[in-house]
């Protein structure tokens, strides 16, 4: 039955009235300005990425790093009676026991290891502009001299005898 003006309507809400609010113009509605559209293909910032992976690969392949080229270190590592015989006397010294077969075949293998680890560092160049690295080394050289002077300083007993 049609309602007639002014009539008063049942309560509750309508199909249109439940819908929440759009955001934005309603659909068909003119528009003022469109977004701005993205150009299919790469931007300053992709190329700038492209040519920093490029130069980091050529890099990494040639040999260069941020320290300059690599340094060619040509190391055999040679495990020598002497070698084992000091890897012996350490466990000794830290375990008071004398290490069994296999432990005297695990510390050659770590002896080993630590020998490639170094050559590796020392190609990288690692050893360069690192002032703890720079202390020790420091620090063995003093040891050494202090070690040589105390060795050619003769004692009483000597400069009698002569």
């Amino acid at each position: 039955m049609p309602e007639a003006p002014g009539a008063a309507r049942a309560a509750g809400p309508t199909p249109a009235a439940a819908a929440p609010p759009a955001s934005g113009p309603p659909i068909g509605a003119p528009v003022d300005e469109a977004p701005p559209r993205r150009r299919p293909g790469w931007g300053a910032g992709t190329w700038i990425g492209v040519v920093a992976l490029v130069a980091f690969g050529a890099g990494a392949a040639t040999g260069w790093s941020l320290r300059g080229p690599a340094r060619r270190v040509d190391r055999r590592i040679d495990v020598t009676d002497e070698v084992v015989a000091g890897l012996r006397a350490d466990f000794q010294r830290r375990a008071g026991r004398a290490p069994d077969a296999g432990e005297v075949q695990a510390l050659v293998r770590r002896h080993v290891d630590q020998e490639i680890l170094l050559g590796e560092a020392l190609a990288q160049g690692l050893d360069q502009g690192d002032i703890i690295v720079r202390r020790r080394l420091i620090q063995r050289m003093e040891l050494g001299a202090e070690e040589a002077a105390a060795r050619a300083t003769p004692d009483d007993a000597e400069l009698e005898g002569e």
